[in-house]
């Protein structure tokens, strides 16, 4: 009996990997790394997404969507947000609030011996 207490933190924890994991996939699908880099790092004058507060990166959202922000890059977030089913936008923010770094160990394949006069 004492553990039903744990159920529904369980399940909240188990439901949230899913939405980071869902919000990982729009991220990408969704076209967002062409401007914000694939880590949400952001690019060129495009901001830093990764890391932000959930409530900070809901409020901006929704204010794109809503078309209540009008600069240059507005005009293409508006467009961006307006085809975001809320799902969606809340899997992005999802993500973007707890993104992780995934270090996927060796990134070059350092077996590789040169021998000769390199070709020429």
């Amino acid at each position: 009996m004492k553990y039903k207490a744990l159920l529904p933190l369980m399940l909240s924890a188990v439901l949230s990997a899913s939405q980071y994991d869902d919000g990982e996939v729009f991220f990408f699908q969704k076209g967002c790394t062409s401007c914000h880099g694939n880590e949400g790092q952001g690019l060129h004058e495009f901001p830093r997404l990764a890391n932000q507060k959930a409530k900070d990166l809901r409020k901006k959202l929704n204010a794109y969507r809503d078309d209540l922000i009008k600069t240059p890059q507005a005009s293409i977030m508006t467009g961006y947000a307006k085809n975001l089913a809320p799902k969606e936008m809340e899997a992005i923010i999802e993500y973007l609030s707890n993104f992780k770094k995934v270090e996927s160990g060796q990134r070059y394949d350092d077996s590789y011996e040169a021998w000769g006069d390199g070709g020429s």
